[in-house]
Parts: C-alpha cells; sequence; structure tokens
C-alpha cells in the first residue's frame, strides 16, 4: 500500500511533533521506501496506492481482498473469518477470538 509522495509529505507532517516524522530526511526516507513498492508492485498479490481516499474506503478494500482470497483457499477457513468495515476477526469454531486487526490504523496519521 503506498500513496503519492505529496500525500507521504502531508500524512507525516501532520502527526504530533513527539513522533519525529515531519524532519525532511525521515519524510525523503518514507519516500525512498515507498519508491520500491511502487517500482515493483507487479510482485505483490495486492497493490494499493490510496492517495486521495478516505481510511475507511482503504480499509473495504483490504477487507473485500481479505474476504476473497480466504473464500478462494478453504471454505472451512472462510467460515472462521468475519470482516467489519473497520475490522477483521478470525475466530477459532468455538467462537474465541484468536485473531483481530483494525484496519483503520493501516492509514493513520
Amino acid at each position: 500500500m503506498v500513496c503519492s509522495d505529496e500525500e507521504i509529505s502531508k500524512r507525516l507532517k501532520a502527526r504530533s511533533a513527539e513522533r519525529n516524522c515531519g524532519s525532511d530526511e525521515f519524510i525523503q526516507s518514507q519516500i525512498e521506501y515507498a519508491a520500491w513498492f511502487k517500482k515493483n508492485r507487479g510482485k505483490f498479490q495486492k497493490f494499493i496506492d490510496n492517495t486521495g481516499q478516505r481510511p475507511e474506503e482503504t480499509a473495504e478494500i483490504i477487507a473485500e481482498y481479505v474476504k476473497k482470497s480466504v473464500k478462494k483457499k478453504s471454505k472451512f477457513l472462510s467460515k472462521m473469518i468475519k470482516v467489519t468495515p473497520y475490522y477483521i476477526w478470525v475466530f477459532y469454531p468455538q467462537g474465541v477470538i484468536i485473531w483481530c486487526v483494525n484496519l483503520l490504523i493501516i492509514q493513520s496519521n
């Protein structure tokens, strides 16, 4: 998942000062890191450019991808996964939560 260089800069500068993400050096390092993913986009099962997307939109793309991927691999596994707009939940058959990811954290400031 990547966004434009301008968006990277904007998001990093929007973070609080104590996170130390606003220096020109740090921002440039993140832009260079993202450039590798952009250059190698064909090597990934799913590539998302979330420039201009709200976190909820990105979360929905990820959730749909997970649902489709799991359904293709196993009907049993697909029954263990519940995707809501902001979370992916994985349950044991007894109903115990074994994994949960907050999809909005992926794109948060």
